[in-house]
């Protein structure tokens, strides 16, 4: 199955990418994903948003991609109970403590992984499908044939996804590209 997924940091580039045939797509709200700097949709626009990508047959996937720290916790809870009737149909996390949180406040809303969680094996895969992943978002990194490996190695549920174009961005204890 081919989706196109289109980034959403703003009402243009989310009404451009639906008009233009997006199946979904993903947007951040706020400081609790990967692009804090970057123009983030407003808990009010959000909704909208959700409303009119849902209205035109679009999904919307949240992106929780941060790996936050003991003291961001607090509101981390507060914002998954503010999100829990939003409509989303996905969050897509990167961070395992997330992840938990999310099953715990959010357990209607499926799991993504993000590409910010580093998977490159099946062993990766799996070990998100059985925590309760519907799909993974493999590293930018992964090749075509690898690909074909770790499919060939989970479980036919677990949808996979990867990016075909875009920067290398993972600059993150140790892990720098």
């Amino acid at each position: 199955m081919a989706e196109i997924l289109s980034p959403a940091g703003s009402w243009e580039s989310m009404v451009a990418a639906v008009q233009n045939g997006a199946d979904a797509v993903y947007m951040g709200v706020g400081t609790f994903n990967a692009r804090r700097s970057a123009k983030n949709f407003s808990p009010e626009d959000f909704l909208a948003a959700v409303q009119y990508c849902h209205l035109r047959g679009a999904k919307v996937y949240l992106t929780v991609n941060i790996t936050p720290h003991t003291d961001e916790y607090e509101a981390l809870v507060r914002y998954f109970e503010e999100i829990a009737d939003s409509g989303i149909d996905a969050l897509i996390v990167a961070d395992v403590g997330v992840a938990t949180l999310a099953k715990e406040k959010l357990p209607h809303i499926p799991l993504h992984v993000s590409t910010q969680a580093g998977c490159v094996s099946h062993a990766d895969c799996n070990f998100w499908h059985k925590f309760g992943a519907t799909r993974v978002v493999l590293a930018r990194e992964v090749s075509f044939a690898e690909i074909a490996k770790i499919r060939s190695r989970i479980s036919p549920e677990l949808e996979l996804e990867t990016f075909i174009h875009g920067s290398m961005c993972v600059s993150f204890s140790g892990r720098c590209l």
